[in-house]
């Protein structure tokens, strides 16, 4: 089974960005949101 992560990232100097990404495994909260801050 794959989940789905779903993220809208919205930055100062720009549009909002709609990202999406598939996962093995289910992503607790904190995982999630640890991979988000490596989209800088």
């Amino acid at each position: 089974m794959k989940y789905l992560i779903e993220a809208t990232l919205v930055k100062n100097s720009g549009a909002p960005v709609h990202w999406q990404r598939y996962s093995d495994k289910m992503l607790s909260k904190q995982d999630c949101l640890k991979m988000l801050s490596k989209c800088d």
